[in-house]
């Protein structure tokens, strides 16, 4: 009988553009419309051996990202009605999103000061 690997799983849950994101290596998630100056805050990580958790957030973990392509979501129609009136208006919003690809989730180690 031959055992598979085990897979490793690790897992962060991130802050990007005021919004949290559970995320994996190699997952492609989207997001609203990242700039230069898009920050992004690791919450929480975990992995087959430990778990971690910020206040407010961790700074010995970072999440490398890909910033794959930018386009539009899907329309929505926002529409507007005013009662015995004949009034009807319809408009339509496409938001502006990113595609990113989680690289990698990287735990760095504490460095000691001591001798």
């Amino acid at each position: 009988m031959v055992k598979s690997p085990k897979i490793i799983m690790k897992q962060a849950i991130v802050k990007i553009n005021s919004k949290q994101y559970a995320v994996f290596e190699g997952q492609e998630i989207k997001v609203d419309r990242l700039n230069e100056e898009s920050g992004v805050f690791v919450l929480f990580y975990s992995d087959e051996k430990e778990i971690l958790v910020g206040n407010p957030e961790l700074k010995n973990v970072s999440v490398t990202l890909k910033k794959l392509k930018d386009l539009k979501d899907k329309k929505i129609l926002v529409k507007r009605f005013k009662a015995k009136s004949r009034y009807h208006k319809t408009n339509g919003h496409r938001q502006p999103v990113s595609i990113i690809k989680v690289e990698k989730i990287v735990k760095r180690e504490k460095k000691e000061n001591g001798a």
